[in-house]
């Protein structure tokens, strides 16, 4: 069809009385030919949108209808190949922005992805990625606020296009090379008057502000993530070094000059300045960028680094309009992800620690800083933060270690007594970083601890409250000596940690409490019931509150886990337990009945702890809010994992549940006892590699029998006989003999399986090659200035990742060493005996107990023996039709009962200290049977 036919046709859609008619000539549109009219250009774009949004999916036509018009997908992928294309090549900037967020998306669906399945993105994006570059390029003269934004926009695209793949078969070095030519020149261009004009919290949100975030932000993750030598995986190795040796020199220009600016007193958004210091933090693990960056150093420490980690005046207006906001500022592990704050605690620290030069020169500036009597309250708080920020490198140095004892008298703890708040905060922060220092002084320790207990019981201001909770937590984790100096007081401390943490939701002195619930059980005991009930209410509060979902969450699981630490130690004490289950009950039920399924999982574990003594009541309705059928919610859950593939580890616990319920629960489920016993049958006809599965499932057969045999037993021996009994008296030994065959294969396949296991265990416990393996952990020197830091383990981890994901259930061998290491921790761990028993061996039901006098065979042997004395009459109604097979196998059962009551007898006569011939006894009981056959 001809051009003009078209453009004729979409000239009539306008017209009413043409309007159908050329829509139905009408096979596609032509919107962008220049040389048509506008309204002819709108009709056409118009059109192509209706046709698009009801003929874009396939339909099913309806009986007898014919199959409905859809787009053929030749034209839907010209369309989307086209779309962005002609949007961007479009002269009016009105338009641009809305392609630019479709690109943005498009792209964004596919960030998360693997490479080969990114291939549909790479197809148009060899379209569409020089088209963009070549939209930025013609924008970048342009210092417009519409124009920025545009700009912003498209660099989101170029970094959710690389942020986790590289494609250099899309990216070639040329085209990389532009890119970052265009992300320096957006960070190192000035901004225009009007984007300094509005309050420095308005500032971060103009987009000249936030072009230069998105231009910080590629520039970083190129260099973190592919551009540094030793730290990316060897498909990347060539690329790091021609990225290392091409950009990382001239952009450290441009980011040294922000730094000066930020020096000599120019706004610079927290952002931008976060990620600035982050990529000089990336550039001093290498020789090359660390020699462009050492000479700079020193000032960077001392000018942006120490102001920055100083009590600012933005800190002390938030601390004293609204103190919980400031603890919730200064505790959100959020943010932490984007404060320039933690960026120069990251940068002082590896400096520091991996450049040779740089802690003495710090430490230096630092004691003049802390010695001079003119210095100022917030620059004392800079270097006390710079100090603590540094802890862990100090306590390995001996020259420093040796003077902390006289730092904490002389600059620590007279703070503590300092009439402004952030100081007595910061020397309870200082104390925290420092727990692990091992105090040569005890009054030293002692004074730390009473400073800290005093802030924490009696201090006017929140924050340093909660700054002492947490430096108590520290000196409780490291310090032995410091359990019995806080003893006297820890009820008083616990009472105010719950009142703290009711006021703040904070979860971090959730963490304190959970520990001194640990430590101090049985000083605790007496208010356990009241500390229950301050985190219960606590946690209905947080959930009862909308601000800060994410922050909620994370405090209520902290509440749950610290209910769930008390409710742990207490297990011991009864009567404790007892009294916290109600409350423990509130809060398990707040969860279930409002559906909170984020915390289903603690709300579980809290189930668990009260049930796995005994089940009360209560906590049978606490099931019932899950279902209220019991036995049909075990049958079904049971059901799910025997039948379908969920893993023999859960199989095997479904099993036991089975067995427990048939033994725990019998004469009240009888009816459904067939249906037990077929889960755990059906599933043994069925691969089976795990013996610890077939023996759980073997069990289950084996309860089931042994009911079956006590029941026929006490159903034999009944005074009055139900008619139907009586009738079928023929049948019932026969059924009997049926079972103890039954018993006797499933007795057999169980000893297998664990003579089995037994043996693979003992195969597995000799191992070839050095019997006491060692682990060795590198030690991380200093680094010269011409050398570079190389992290073989992270590189070695990222290039084996998916090899290690496929051979995640393979066995591996490790050959390690640990060299010059004291490990002097008492953990639990060491006490691990490798032939402790498993969970489900744990747990016994009353056949399995060892006091148990229920022994299947000697009870059938006891109820004929005393049938055929007692009873004659009925004893041969129930043998008389027996065969000669069967009479062969009733006189093996009889032996067998003789037997395990010998051995049963041995074994209690062997455990009072005495010896007993087992064949002897079993020759004077065999003396005595009598002959029932």
């Amino acid at each position: 069809m001809e051009i003009r036919k078209l453009i004729d046709l979409l000239r009539a859609t306008i017209d009413p009385n043409q309007r159908q008619q050329a829509e139905a000539q009408l096979d596609q549109a032509i919107i962008m030919m220049a040389d048509c009219d506008m309204p002819v250009r709108q009709a056409g774009a118009i059109y192509l949108k209706n046709l698009i949004s009801t003929n874009w999916q396939d339909r099913e036509a309806e009986a007898g209808q014919p199959i409905p018009f859809a787009l053929h997908e030749q034209d839907r992928a010209l369309i989307r190949d086209s779309i962005i294309s002609v949007y961007l090549s479009n002269p009016d900037p009105s338009g641009w922005h809305g392609s630019l967020l479709c690109l943005y998306q498009l792209v964004k669906n596919f960030e998360y992805k693997k490479a080969e399945e990114r291939g549909p993105l790479h197809e148009a994006m060899n379209l569409l990625l020089p088209q963009l570059y070549q939209l930025e390029v013609r924008l970048l003269a342009d210092p417009s606020e519409q124009s920025v934004l545009l700009q912003k926009e498209g660099l989101k695209v170029y970094f959710a296009l690389t942020q986790y793949i590289l494609p250099l078969d899309l990216i070639s070095k040329e085209a990389f090379a532009q890119w970052m030519e265009v992300c320096r020149q957006v960070v190192e261009r000035a901004v225009p008057p009007a984007a300094l004009q509005p309050d420095e919290d308005e500032r971060p949100d103009l987009p000249w502000w936030k072009c230069k975030k998105w231009a910080l932000h590629i520039l970083y993750r190129m260099f973190e993530r592919y551009g540094s030598p030793g730290h990316v995986t060897k498909e990347y190795n060539d690329f790091a070094e021609w990225y290392l040796q091409t950009f990382s020199a001239g952009i450290l220009e441009v980011l040294l000059r922000v730094l000066d600016g930020y020096r000599g007193g120019h706004w610079v958004p927290p952002r931008v300045l976060q990620q600035t210091l982050n990529y000089l933090n990336q550039a001093v693990s290498h020789a090359h960028t660390w020699k462009i960056l050492k000479p700079h150093m020193p000032a960077i420490i001392q000018d942006v680094l120490f102001p920055l980690m100083s009590y600012s005046a933005e800190d002390h207006e938030l601390w004293t309009a609204d103190p919980h906001e400031y603890i919730r500022v200064k505790f959100d592990v959020f943010e932490d992800f984007v404060s320039p704050v933690t960026a120069a605690q990251t940068l002082l620290h590896s400096s520091c620690k991996k450049r040779k030069e740089m802690l003495q020169k710090t430490m230096v500036m630092l004691t003049q800083i802390l010695t001079n009597i003119s210095t100022e309250p917030s620059q004392k708080d800079g270097a006390l933060h710079m100090v603590g920020s540094l802890a862990d490198i100090l306590l390995k140095k001996k020259l420093y270690r040796d003077q902390l004892d006289q730092l904490f008298i002389k600059y620590v703890f007279p703070e503590f007594n300092s009439d402004r708040g952030h100081m007595r905060a910061r020397a309870c922060w200082v104390l925290h970083y420092f727990a692990e220092f091992n105090f040569k002084q005890e009054n030293v320790l002692m004074e730390a601890i009473n400073l800290t207990v005093r802030a924490l019981l009696f201090d006017k201001d929140l924050p340093v409250k909660v700054e002492a909770a947490i430096a108590l937590q520290s000196l409780l984790n490291y310090q032995d000596r410091a359990q019995k100096y806080i003893e006297p007081q820890v009820k008083q401390i616990a009472l105010e940690l719950l009142t703290i943490i009711r006021e703040t939701e904070n979860e971090d002195v959730t963490g304190v409490m959970q520990k001194l619930v640990c430590v101090y059980t049985q000083q605790l005991a007496p208010i356990a019931v009241e500390i229950c009930q301050h985190l219960a209410t606590t946690f209905n509060q947080v959930l009862d509150t909308d601000e800060g979902s994410d922050e909620k969450a994370i405090t209520a699981m902290g509440l749950l886990n610290t209910i769930e630490t008390l409710l742990t130690v207490m297990d011991e004490q009864p009567d404790v337990m007892r009294l916290l289950e109600p409350t423990v009950l509130q809060v398990i039920a707040h969860v279930l009945q409002n559906a909170v399924q984020e915390f289903y999982e603690e709300v579980l574990a809290l189930i668990y702890d009260l049930t796995s003594k005994q089940i009360s009541p209560d906590m049978w309705k606490v099931f019932e809010l899950l279902y209220q059928q019991r036995l049909l919610a075990i049958y079904n859950m049971c059901k799910e994992i025997l039948t379908k593939d969920c893993g023999e580890d859960p199989e095997s616990h479904a099993a036991k549940l089975l067995e427990v319920v048939l033994l725990q629960c019998r004469k009240k489920i009888d009816q459904a006892a067939p249906m037990l016993v077929e889960l755990a049958a059906t599933r043994l006809l069925r691969e089976v590699k795990t013996s610890e599965l077939r023996t759980m499932c073997l069990q289950v057969l084996i309860a089931a029998l042994k009911l079956c045999v006590l029941g026929l037993c006490t159903l034999i021996s009944m005074p009055n006989k139900p008619p139907a009994l009586i009738e079928m008296a023929p049948k019932v030994v026969p059924s009997l003999i049926l079972l103890f065959e039954g018993l006797k294969r499933a007795y057999a396949a169980k000893a297998a399986e664990a003579a089995e296991e037994e043996e693979s265990e003992s195969s597995d416990g000799e191992i070839e090659g050095d019997e006491n393996p060692k682990i060795n952990l590198p030690v991380l020197d200093l680094l010269s200035s011409d050398e570079d830091e190389i992290d073989d383990q992270g590189q070695e981890y990222l290039e084996n990742l998916s090899r290690r994901a496929l051979t995640s259930g393979q066995g591996m061998n490790v050959n390690v060493t640990i060299n010059n290491i004291e490990d002097t921790s008492e953990d639990d761990d060491s006490d691990f005996e490798p032939n402790e028993e498993t969970v489900l061996e744990s747990y016994s039901t009353p056949l399995d107990e060892e006091d148990c006098d229920v022994d299947e065979y000697q009870a059938f042997k006891h109820v004929m023996t005393a049938l055929q004395g007692q009873d004659p009459d009925w004893y041969n109604a129930l043998t008389s039709n027996l065969t000669e097979q069967q009479l062969k196998t009733l006189g093996e059962v009889c032996v067998l009962a003789e037997q395990r009551a010998a051995a049963r007898e041995s074994k209690r006569i062997e455990q009072q200290g005495g010896e007993l011939c087992l064949s002897k006894l079993v020759s004077v009981s065999l003396k005595h049977r009598l002959n029932i056959l």
